[in-house]
């Protein structure tokens, strides 16, 4: 059965948005990166609760373009 022990559960989830170098731009992935922010930041998913969110853009590789939506997270566990 479940414990009465509570645990706080925290993570971090990193979005890769990648765009093919030859069809777009380090803008474009920058705007769907803040479009995944914002869909997560302070969101509540079940009993998973989004809370910091940040757009990072990463180094071009010479096929793609990349930014990514890094999300903290946290969950309480009971056992």
């Amino acid at each position: 059965g479940v414990g009465s022990r509570k645990y706080r559960r925290t993570g971090t989830i990193t979005v890769q948005c990648l765009v093919p170098a030859k069809d777009g731009s380090q803008k474009e992935t920058v705007t769907i990166a803040r479009e995944v922010k914002n869909i997560f930041e302070g969101a509540t998913i079940s009993t998973i609760r989004f809370s910091d969110a940040t757009v990072q853009e990463a180094p071009a590789s010479p096929e793609w373009l990349q930014a990514n939506a890094i999300v903290t997270f946290q969950y309480d566990e009971q056992r």
